[in-house]
């Protein structure tokens, strides 16, 4: 009996000394992985999104400079565009005689959400995703007003632009 008894402690106490791991450590490791593997996804997806909205609105704010430039130097330089002038409301056409351009006749024009600029028989695309464009003129100053209302195409959202021009040749 004493032998028995022996056998028996002695192989509780072996199998207390055994290497390995439970069933349940195992379980618990890997929710721990799991939850640190989704918060390392959630953050990286939120770094490209970022990534990508500062380089949509990078790409929107250089387009708006380029065409609100554009525009400026062209009313900059027209002959008598605040002289009695109306400009529609919806802006739609704007023809202008300039005194620096080849073609001396002019026309900017919103068609569907493209806002082009050139000689009359053939302008070329300024900005396109245009929601909205308008041209108004102080009738105390003469000064000619552009807002110019992009869409961002992954948000949807719309960001505007402004500036004033005083044409130089308004007799």
């Amino acid at each position: 009996n004493f032998l028995s008894l022996y056998r028996i402690l002695h192989r509780g106490i072996a199998m207390s000394h055994q290497k390995g791991f439970t069933l349940i450590e195992i379980i618990v490791v890997l929710i721990i992985v799991g939850i640190m593997a989704t918060m390392a996804g959630i953050g990286a997806v939120a770094a490209v999104q970022g990534y990508l909205i500062a380089s949509e609105n990078a790409e929107i704010t250089q387009k708006a400079q380029l065409a609100m430039t554009r525009m400026g130097r062209e009313i900059l330089e027209c002959v008598d565009c605040d002289d009695g002038k109306t400009y529609p409301d919806p802006f739609t056409e704007f023809t202008y005689e300039n005194t620096i351009a080849d073609d001396r006749f002019r026309k900017l024009s919103l068609e569907s959400s493209t806002l082009k600029i050139g000689p009359v028989d053939g302008p070329q695309v300024l900005a396109d995703h245009v929601s909205a464009f308008s041209l108004t003129r102080d009738s105390n100053d003469g000064r000619i007003l552009i807002v110019l209302t992009l869409e961002h195409q992954q948000s949807g959202a719309d960001q505007t632009f402004t500036m004033g021009i005083y044409p130089r040749n308004t007799n």
